[in-house]
């Protein structure tokens, strides 16, 4: 870069990881993006159910849960523009947004080619296409878990203002996302040093307009919990249900679901076939290893603390919180790939040609494991009789 000015030589770095961001987000447009509204013939019931909650601002004052993917379909309603595909590209926006967040996550704790592989492996997975490409709140989840643990694992920023607002914000619009309260608080709590420093750092005259500002943001939820109490269960995530004996099986299927037999869901899966795929399962594996030597980093604490409230959730709310775990293991994925290449470059640290080989094997199996969740999902699972006697609801 040195035929650079001066002036841009300092930003020139960047450059590479703008190449990177674009590359994941190019891939995720496409895949996204590809047969949006015609791939299934029509919609399931529970898009229908969704979409339509928020067609009026009374139906969201009385039920604002979910409210951040609401309001865009609010404002489908109100210019008269709410079909599938535009209800669908509301969900396709917060996975964008999510796979963007993955990317930087991993690059800030791994490498930025790191950081390109498990993007790919993410965006191109069975299961984040089919949450992400329907129109569903569930896509929310996956999108405020990521937001919430690199904000608080953030290394370093250039205005520590702007992050405790950020945190702030972004915070207060999870809690619309039944569960995630319980994220909110367990993060605070494990990083309040972070979180009064960032106070501290805050003059008196923004923390009275954050506060304001906040208030008016949750002020929504907190009307509708008053007029209706039991909404303020759903907020928790929990049934009032008292169920041990199912307790017991969803804490016993959580692992089941990933490794050997999925959850019979013909709007999220197909078939039967678990979650992840063999070689995903392996450097799931091989990452737990890898934060097993890691237990007092701030991120194996925060992790550990994200998995917790996950199985928490799945006990006692239902399966449907399980999406959570998709981010969970793609983080952990990326710490296997990390060993992975690692240790082969330990072993061979000046043969150039068994770097090559190690280097090209690795490449070659992220191709065929992208290959084969993209058949799965849009040549399968989309083929299925399950999913075509699913999604066959028309929106209205």
């Amino acid at each position: 870069m040195r035929f650079l000015p001066k002036k841009l030589q300092a930003y020139a770095p960047n450059w590479r990881s703008v190449a990177a961001i674009m590359v994941v987000i190019t891939l995720a447009v496409g895949l996204l993006g590809y047969k949006l509204s015609s791939l299934t013939v029509g919609m399931s019931a529970q898009e229908v159910q969704f979409v339509n909650s928020a067609s009026t601002i009374q139906s969201i004052m009385s039920d604002p849960l979910f409210l951040p993917q609401k309001l865009p379909l609010l404002f489908l309603h109100a210019v008269d523009l709410a079909t599938p595909w535009t209800a669908r590209l509301v969900s396709t926006g917060f996975a964008l947004a999510s796979a963007v967040l993955l990317y930087l996550l991993i690059k800030q704790w791994h490498t930025r080619r790191m950081a390109v592989i498990t993007s790919a492996l993410f965006v191109s997975s069975s299961w984040f296409l089919q949450v992400g490409r329907i129109a569903s709140p569930q896509i929310l989840y996956i999108f405020f878990t990521l937001a919430l643990i690199y904000m608080y694992t953030l290394k370093s920023t250039s205005s520590k203002k702007r992050l405790a607002v950020l945190i702030a914000i972004v915070s207060t619009c999870a809690l619309y996302v039944p569960g995630m309260v319980l994220l909110v608080a367990t993060l605070a709590l494990i990083r309040r040093k972070l979180v009064l420093q960032l106070i501290k750092t805050l003059p008196a005259i923004w923390q009275i307009l954050l506060l304001i500002a906040l208030s008016v943001l949750i002020a929504p939820l907190l009307y509708a919990v008053a007029m209706e109490p039991l909404l303020g269960i759903r907020v928790l995530g929990i049934t009032a249900e008292f169920v041990p004996i199912e307790w017991l099986k969803r804490v016993v299927l959580i692992p089941v679901f990933l490794s050997t037999q999925g959850p019979y869901l013909p709007n999220m899966n197909l078939g039967r076939l678990p979650l992840l795929d063999v070689f995903s399962l392996v450097m799931v594996v091989l990452g737990g290893y890898w934060y097993y030597f890691r237990l007092k980093m701030t991120r194996t604490l925060v992790l550990l603390c994200s998995l917790g409230v996950t199985a928490f959730l799945m006990t006692f709310g239902g399966l449907e919180f399980i999406v959570i775990l998709l981010p969970l293991t793609y983080i952990v994925m990326a710490a296997g790939l990390s060993l992975l290449l690692q240790q082969w470059s330990t072993v061979f640290p000046k043969n150039p040609l068994a770097r090559i080989a190690g280097t090209v094997m690795i490449a070659l199996a992220i191709v065929v494991v992208g290959n084969y969740h993209i058949q799965r999902y849009f040549v399968a699972w989309s083929g299925s009789q399950a999913t075509n006697r699913t999604f066959i609801h028309q929106l209205r």
